[in-house]
């Protein structure tokens, strides 16, 4: 039985099964362990920070690979396939658009196109996390995992980087 199966009852019909699970089993039965369940069972601030840090840093997300895996492969294709367009322009960030605050995927369209094209200065000028993103895409084509565990404070830490990044850039930090 493939570990991707055995995850799908805990986490029901989703859309394009594109999951990110704080599920587990615990012998034998499915267990919710998402961060409201967390906070509603826990009555105290130190219940509730006993739970955040347990959420945070004992439990890794289980994630289900299967569209990921489909939309890595378009992320690549249409990185390759966007410089051969003949009107140059890309879809430009709603938040930016609407606050002046850029978020934390900014210019990670510009930054995948130009790590494709081995333009590496570039890339960690528009966004870090593409150099990153491009070889997680290429590793989930190729390797083909079902799923996936990943420290939740790794992810925050990361996406943490990428606005701290993407605030200076833009100049919203000084």
């Amino acid at each position: 039985m493939d570990p991707a199966r055995s995850l799908r009852p805990c986490l029901g019909p989703l859309p394009l099964q594109l999951v990110v699970s704080l599920c587990e089993s615990i012998d034998g039965a499915r267990a919710p362990t998402s961060i409201p369940d967390a906070f509603a069972a826990a009555r105290s601030p130190a219940a509730r920070a006993r739970a955040l840090r347990a959420l945070l840093f004992e439990r890794p997300l289980t994630i289900d690979l299967v569209a990921l895996r489909r939309l890595g492969l378009a992320m690549v294709a249409l990185a390759f396939l966007l410089p051969l367009q003949p009107l140059k322009t890309l879809v430009p960030c709603p938040l930016r658009t609407l606050t002046g605050v850029p978020c934390p995927l900014c210019g990670m369209t510009t930054s995948v196109i130009a790590t494709l094209h081995l333009h590496f200065g570039a890339a960690l000028a528009a966004n870090p996390v593409g150099l990153l993103a491009v070889p997680i895409a290429i590793a989930l084509v190729l390797l083909r995992p079902w799923v996936v565990r990943v420290p939740i404070w790794l992810l925050a830490l990361v996406a943490g980087a990428s606005w701290i990044f993407e605030l200076h850039r833009f100049g919203v930090l000084g």
